[in-house]
Formats: C-alpha cells, sequence, structure tokens
C-alpha cells in the first residue's frame, strides 16, 4: 500500500514516475562517486544501487550520452 501511495505522490508533486526519479538519483550519486573517488566502474554501480554493472553502463549512457569511464577522464 505505501509503495503505491508513494509513486502516486511522486509522481503528483515532481512530475516524474517514481522509477524515473529513482534511475535519476542514482545516476546523480553515480557521477559523484566517479568524480570523487577511483572506484571501479563496477563499484560504482554497485554503490549507486545498480543490479549490475552492464546495466548501468547502458543506463548512464542513455542518461548521459557518454559511458561512465568517459565521463570520468572527461570530468
Amino acid at each position: 500500500y505505501w509503495v503505491a501511495k508513494l509513486r502516486v505522490s511522486t509522481k503528483s508533486f515532481l512530475g516524474i514516475n517514481f522509477k524515473k526519479y529513482l534511475g535519476d538519483l542514482r545516476i546523480e550519486r553515480a557521477k559523484d562517486l566517479l568524480l570523487s573517488t577511483e572506484m571501479s566502474v563496477a563499484d560504482v554501480a554497485q554503490r549507486s544501487g545498480f543490479s549490475s554493472p552492464s546495466y548501468f553502463i547502458k543506463e548512464f549512457k542513455e542518461s548521459e550520452g557518454t559511458t561512465p569511464s568517459r565521463f570520468r577522464s572527461e570530468g
């Protein structure tokens, strides 16, 4: 019940669905870790809440237009 209520509240408050909101938070966390640590991309994926490094790379590239490694090297 509370999960459904949170999803509806997130959509009405932020104008985006909960899954998109959570994904955006994870990408922002990953960007911070990529720029502030020397953790591997796999470790960044895990620490940011992604289920696998390959899924993280796919989502990161879709969101940021570049790979996590390239983002780090250009950052």
